[in-house]
């Protein structure tokens, strides 16, 4: 017979243990899912700049008029402002992009026409 009473506590220490070592486990996977959502949110942001910068960009070259269009997507949406700028040979165009998930945000640039080049990216 143990009558010193070491079984009962040295249990109680080895649960305390296992439960912070699968709390630490479960803190460790929550923070991983939640980083690999956020990059992937990142990226589809990501993804809708360019395609709108590339979308804009082309009808920059095309007209040098006012213009607006909107462009739904499975993943988000982008809207661009094309607009002319006091300078002749400068066209402003503004960007903003939202995801399906709700994120959005915006760009702007100049695009100088002489040069074929993009000029004043903010962002």
């Amino acid at each position: 017979m143990n009558e010193k009473g070491n079984i009962f506590p040295t249990t109680l220490l080895l649960m305390l243990v296992s439960l912070l070592f699968i709390a630490h486990i479960s803190t460790v996977v929550m923070t991983e899912i939640q980083f690999q959502k956020d990059e992937k949110e990142y990226y589809m942001q990501h993804l809708l700049l360019q395609l709108a910068v590339k979308e804009s960009l082309a009808k920059a070259k095309e007209n040098s008029g006012e213009m607006k269009k909107t462009v739904r997507l499975d993943n988000g949406e982008f809207s661009y402002q094309i607009s002319p700028r006091s300078d002749i040979n400068v066209i402003s165009v503004k960007i903003d992009y939202q995801t399906t998930s709700g994120h959005q945000n915006s760009a702007s640039y100049d695009y100088d026409l002489l040069t074929s080049s993009l000029i004043n990216w903010t962002q």
